[in-house]
């Protein structure tokens, strides 16, 4: 899990960022039913990933037990 380090002072973990050519892909791994303070938790790593200078790709949200994914 990387750290982002917010404005705040806060650190926030998305599970997995991928890195190619300034181009970024976060993926963010979820068990059980699928919750929108999960879709929040995804656009604030994205609008932080932006905010140091990178161009969010993809992110997407991956329900494990349910092995389905939402693009975010």
């Amino acid at each position: 899990e990387p750290e982002i380090l917010a404005g705040n002072g806060d650190i926030r973990r998305p599970d997995r960022v991928i890195i190619r050519n300034n181009l970024v892909t976060v993926i963010d791994y979820k068990f059980g039913e699928e919750r929108l303070e999960y879709v929040h938790q995804v656009n604030y790593y994205k609008s932080l990933l932006t905010g140091l200078g990178y161009q969010v790709e993809k992110a997407v949200l991956w329900y494990v037990e349910h092995d389905k994914i939402v693009e975010v």
